[in-house]
């Protein structure tokens, strides 16, 4: 089964996957579309100009095959490990959407119970197998989030908030600087007379 489709791969680069890396930011705040797959060869596979992101959701397929193929385990545990901070149990608006979306689509819902990567784990050295994967996407999420914060402070409303404020803060001290000047000035005048 792991032949050559699933090769481990020897890491260049270490990354943290931080607790915010889930399915649920990766589609609401970088805007990647997940793509429910089938196919464990598609799994974590960035497509359409990084746009959409397969996820392989079958994890009681993965829980049964362990056992059943134990020269695979290692490749189906480290599945399960990426479905772990992907639908991670304890975080409640990735708990929320997934029930949302598993309604919508008959999803496996063993992929949110598979419980939740400890810190020391959430690094891309722990994965051999799906290690090029995950830090190809954690690149495109953090490239997607920087790019749809930048867009999103430009059209936000508060901006213009902010700057009125400012103006608003810089000619009232215009105008303060202004009176004491005259008032100064007019101290002055009425002292000659």
């Amino acid at each position: 089964m792991t032949g050559k489709l699933f090769l481990p791969t020897i890491q260049k680069e270490v990354l943290r996957l931080d607790r915010k890396f889930s399915a649920f930011n990766i589609e609401q705040k970088a805007g990647i579309k997940i793509m429910w797959t089938n196919n464990l060869k598609d799994h974590l596979c960035l497509k359409d100009e990084d746009t959409r992101l397969a996820v392989f959701h079958h994890a009681s397929f993965l829980t049964w095959h362990r056992s059943m193929y134990p020269y695979a385990a290692d490749l189906l545990n480290e599945t399960m490990q990426t479905l772990q901070f992907l639908f991670p149990e304890d975080n409640r608006p990735s708990r929320k959407w997934f029930k949302k979306v598993q309604a919508d689509q008959d999803l496996d819902s063993g992929a949110i119970q598979c419980g939740q990567l400890s810190l020391q784990d959430r690094n891309s050295a722990q994965f051999s197998y799906w290690h090029e994967r995950l830090s190809t996407l954690q690149l495109a999420f953090n490239e997607r989030v920087k790019e749809k914060e930048a867009r999103q402070w430009w059209y936000d409303r508060r901006w213009y908030a902010v700057a009125a404020l400012a103006f608003t803060v810089f000619f009232g001290l215009v105008q303060s600087i202004e009176g004491a000047v005259q008032l100064l000035y007019a101290v002055k005048s009425g002292d000659g007379d």
